[in-house]
């Protein structure tokens, strides 16, 4: 501290920098001292198997030790707000997110860091930042996160949805597109959402003065379209037979969509 000052380091925020030198700079001679120390002990022993085992302790120990408080190599990273231990920036997530979202990127930029817990989320919140993400390097975004429950739900990562980017995929992707989502098999279901759309009209128009949850409603039409194509079932389950089946199946598909919350 006083050979900083001393030679001009101590001028302002220079101190927690000199500070920081010195302590680095001794502890890295000290390490040096005991690692000469113990070798030149295992040398004057003879090379006994009792003090050779102790010295490669120390030596495994000090290169452990002086690789945990080595700094790590200077990033980039985009701009983020100040989070807490542990949970991260989850307590400036409210109860809508799109909204703390908005808020905190007119705060820091179109395109910044978060921190839910232990996972970093890199949030876009530009059309320019979205296209860099989607499209410019789309093969850097392509895989999506790990987890034990996208894991289990999906045989080990085995469907187009969790599968890493590669030739399985595009394989995958390819027998998707050509069998399921073909020109032809989607007009071959055409019927399917023109009866459920009509449904839905017809639920909204007997509604009268009532207030109308619409959200509620597209869900059950989306679901009621992608179950009858797959399954032959309607999705809410309503009356008729096989009814408590289809019920049973519409709580399983609940329940699967809270796990993929969860991912």
């Amino acid at each position: 501290m006083w050979w900083w000052r001393r030679h001009g380091g101590g001028g302002g925020g220079g101190d927690d920098g000199g500070v920081v030198v010195v302590v680095i700079v001794v502890a890295v001679m000290v390490a040096a001292a005991l690692w000469w120390w113990w070798w030149r002990r295992d040398d004057d022993s003879g090379g006994s198997a009792g003090c050779g085992g102790g010295s490669g302790g120390v030596r495994v120990f000090l290169l452990k030790w002086l690789s945990i408080t080595a700094r790590p190599p200077r990033k980039n990273p985009p701009p983020s707000p100040r989070k807490l231990p542990l949970i991260g920036n989850l307590h400036q997530i409210g109860p809508f997110p799109h909204r703390s979202l908005h808020s905190l990127s007119q705060a820091h930029g179109p395109l910044m860091l978060l921190h839910f817990a232990a996972t970093p989320v890199l949030v876009a919140s530009s059309t320019a930042a979205a296209r860099d993400v989607m499209k410019t390097h789309d093969l850097i975004f392509s895989n999506r996160p790990k987890s034990t429950i996208s894991e289990k739900i999906s045989y080990g990562a085995k469907d187009v949805l969790f599968s890493p980017h590669g030739e399985y995929w595009r394989q995958m992707k390819s027998i998707c597109v050509l069998q399921v989502l073909s020109n032809k098999r989607v007009q071959s279901f055409r019927d399917v959402r023109e009866e459920e759309m009509a449904l839905i009209i017809e639920k909204i128009s007997d509604s009268g003065s009532e207030v109308v949850n619409l959200s509620k409603l597209l869900v059950e039409l989306t679901a009621n379209v992608v179950c009858r194509a797959a399954f032959g079932l309607k999705y809410d389950g309503v009356g008729g037979r096989g009814g408590g089946a289809r019920r049973g199946f519409k709580e399983v598909l609940g329940e699967f969509m809270e796990l993929i919350g969860f991912f």
